[in-house]
């Protein structure tokens, strides 16, 4: 029996030193691109979890957040249980807490009571939000009759039907939910280490990574830099324009006579919008 306790400490330790060579991975979120009906979302990294608040139909914000039963809800966080909770699966709980308005990254920041590194704002789809507030207001309607408050998160706890470990720990969940919500996510999110990207990362890796649409890359970096021209920010418009001169190959010439392009080339058009900004045509 003691054999059998010093090989799962051993493995333990391993497992653990295994895990924080991962503690360096950056979780990169990418929001949805023009979504149709868009709403804020707000992402809270507090440094070592985080946590997820979306708006309410009545103008407010609730927050959720997901996490080990034992250690999270009821913290109970000594050595053992903390280890528990990572090593194999534990009993989980969901959190939820009703804040006021408005929807701002300011009033979000100051209206949760515990520490957040960051708070990222996400556009993304009306529609997404209401499903997924509704998905995760079902699991805390079904489980209230385990309902506790913790003051130090300032959430009130229920117990989740989808057991708690490294694999699915409340980073993972967050993750999990910005997906629905139409996000791209890449990395692993087992740490709280998030970075988010502007939703044109995700037009420019689509057409780079099929070979049929590299020849088309540059009128989709075009389109962003218009994009950036017309909402003021010439900085990233110059940066788009730029990429495209930079870039191996070119496109054949297009013309969109409702906008008074061409023809002409991608980096034909591209030198045009470096000397003068893209306008809207009225």
């Amino acid at each position: 029996m003691a054999g059998h306790i010093r090989m799962t400490g051993a493995f333990g330790r391993v497992f653990v030193a295994g895990l924080l060579s991962f503690q360096a991975c950056t979780t990169v979120v990418v929001p949805p691109v023009a979504p149709n009906q868009p709403r804020p979302v707000f992402l809270l990294d507090h440094g070592r979890h985080a946590s997820l608040a979306v708006p309410r139909e009545d103008g407010g914000i609730v927050r959720y957040s997901y996490g080990d039963w034992r250690y999270y809800a009821q913290v109970r966080t000594g050595l053992f249980r903390g280890s528990a909770a990572i090593l194999w699966p534990t009993r989980a709980a969901l959190g939820r807490r009703e804040l006021p308005g408005p929807l701002e990254a300011a009033a979000v920041r100051r209206n949760v009571r515990v520490w957040s590194e960051q708070v990222y704002e996400l556009m993304v789809d009306s529609l997404a939000v209401e499903g997924l507030r509704s998905e995760l207001d079902s699991i805390y309607d079904a489980n209230l009759d385990t309902r506790i408050y913790n003051s130090a998160y300032d959430l009130e706890f229920v117990q989740h039907p989808r057991a708690y470990w490294v694999f699915h720990n409340s980073n993972q969940v967050v993750a999990g939910w910005l997906k629905e919500l139409g996000c791209q996510v890449r990395g692993l999110a087992l740490f709280s280490k998030w970075k988010v990207r502007p939703p044109s990362e995700r037009v420019v890796a689509a057409t780079e990574s099929d070979p049929a649409e590299r020849l088309r890359h540059g009128w989709a970096r075009i389109w962003i830099g218009h994009v950036h021209d017309v909402t003021g920010d010439r900085d990233r418009a110059l940066a788009f324009y730029r990429s495209v001169l930079d870039s191996e190959g070119t496109s054949g010439p297009l013309q969109m006579a409702q906008y008074n392009i061409g023809p002409v080339t991608a980096k034909e058009w591209a030198r045009q919008r470096i000397g003068v900004p893209f306008s809207r045509r009225d």
